[in-house]
């Protein structure tokens, strides 16, 4: 995907000054000592003062606290989005022209709670961007079908009594087929899914955070 311009979805260029990468991987975590359910050694571990970042392809063990996340002998473990760990609050704009393709909350715990899906038209190339674990004022503001201009506030990050019970940040996940889905996507797959599942939610680092 080659995209000209993007405005930043914090509303300001993330950088190796004011951002970090965050490492949420099943084996990281387990070398630290920390308690995938707990979410406050989670937050204690991910918010430092900047804005941590990270997270597509990742094989993580946080998906066990949902149900939802298993599959016969197969856990969905894969994370197929880019999250970006911010406070909750934090105000989220839209980084390209898109129309609205619904706004839904995914209420179960461990869900992404309210969960934007914006779809962008590129030339001839369409790709719909997920926002997951947002907070619950975006769901009274947007309606599917409604247009958004690039630079648009959309969202916030939402509070863990909101976003599926989850430490705050948001979950950006590009999609090239909604395979049907309206209201959600998956955001984890299992590791048989997983060549598959990277072509069609391609890599959202490169539009949204530096490289390192």
């Amino acid at each position: 995907m080659i995209v000209d311009s993007i405005h930043p979805i914090l509303g300001f260029e993330l950088n190796n000054s004011n951002s970090q990468e965050l490492d949420l991987s099943e084996g990281k975590l387990k070398d630290l000592g920390i308690d995938s359910g707990d979410n406050d050694q989670l937050s204690d571990y991910i918010f430092n003062g900047k804005v941590r970042y990270g997270g597509y392809g990742e094989q993580r063990d946080i998906y066990k606290r949902g149900s939802q996340f298993e599959e016969s002998a197969n856990r969905r473990e894969i994370h197929l989005g880019l999250d970006i760990w911010s406070p909750k609050g934090t105000a989220l704009f839209c980084p390209w022209n898109g129309i609205v393709k619904s706004c839904h909350n995914n209420d179960r715990f461990a869900d992404y709670g309210p969960t934007l899906i914006i779809e962008h038209n590129f030339d001839e190339l369409k790709i719909y961007m997920l926002l997951g674990h947002l907070g619950e004022e975006c769901l009274t503001r947007w309606k599917t079908g409604q247009s958004i201009e690039a630079g648009d506030r959309i969202a916030s990050v939402g509070s863990e009594d909101e976003n599926g019970g989850w430490p705050p940040h948001v979950h950006i996940q590009l999609i090239r087929d909604l395979e049907g889905c309206f209201n959600d996507y998956p955001g984890v797959c299992t590791k048989a899914e997983w060549p598959r599942m990277r072509k069609n939610c391609p890599d959202p680092s490169s539009y949204f955070v530096p490289s390192n």
